[in-house]
């Protein structure tokens, strides 16, 4: 085999180029290493054992005003239905084959029962005592404001079908 000096300098000059650029990149990498150096570690890392070594401070005693700041939601629930009666078709809605719905608003006292009954959409046709009659003998589980029972308003909806 048979190799020119020619091709034989052409080749290490190939080499030799290849690896004065990678000597040239290598020194560029690590002067950009020593210019930035890379970020120190944060100091707030050694707090929480700062904070362990330190002594608790608890204090026994508790001021009424700091429990008095403290803003609290009061717990209130609605009232729920308990036992209800179906007021009765007069004479006048069967003729006039009335049905539908008519709105009622009462307030629900302590005791679980239903007084300043209004009837919002009046049907006429007599319905309207009925309505009231049966509303003044449902029973409810009064709403409660933590825990202790009030009066609360309500509206209901009282549903009239012929069958």
């Amino acid at each position: 085999m048979r190799i020119s000096i020619g091709g034989f300098i052409k080749t290490i000059g190939t080499i030799l180029v290849f690896a004065g650029a990678n000597l040239f990149l290598l020194e560029m990498v690590w002067r950009m290493r020593t210019a930035f150096p890379p970020p120190l570690k944060p100091q707030f890392q050694s707090l929480p054992s700062r904070i362990a070594d330190r002594p608790k401070q608890v204090s026994k005693k508790r001021t009424p005003h700091a429990i008095e700041s403290v803003s609290r939601v009061p717990v209130v629930t609605k009232p729920t239905l308990l036992f209800r009666t179906e007021p009765q078709y007069t004479d006048e809605a069967r003729a006039a084959k009335f049905s539908g719905k008519v709105r009622v608003s009462f307030v629900v006292d302590e005791n679980g029962r239903a007084r300043d009954i209004t009837v919002l959409d009046s049907p006429g046709l007599g319905l309207d005592d009925n309505i009231l009659r049966a509303i003044e003998q449902w029973r409810w589980r009064p709403a409660t404001r933590d825990g202790v029972q009030i009066a609360m308003p309500a509206t209901a909806e009282v549903i009239f079908r012929l069958l």
